[in-house]
């Protein structure tokens, strides 16, 4: 904890004086978001995939049994 409130304070610290002042170029910037993103994902559906959890199924899977109904269905019926 101490360590990364150090880090922090150290970087606050920096960023008031304008030397430290950096030029973003905006693609640029934008691929560090996208590309950290994209392997997020990729390594998280892996994960999901080695232990048989289908990331992307389209419908909920259905169990046996009796499907959940309302208390008007089952009036009905009765």
């Amino acid at each position: 904890f101490w360590y990364s409130l150090t880090k922090v304070i150290c970087v606050l610290f920096i960023t008031i004086f304008s030397i430290f002042d950096v030029l973003v170029f905006c693609p640029i910037l934008l691929l560090y978001w996208i590309v950290p993103f994209f392997l997020t994902i990729k390594c998280e559906t892996r994960h999901m995939i080695m232990y048989k959890y289908i990331p992307f199924s389209i419908d909920k899977q259905q169990y046996g049994g009796e499907s959940p109904q309302s208390n008007e269905e089952r009036s009905f019926r009765e």
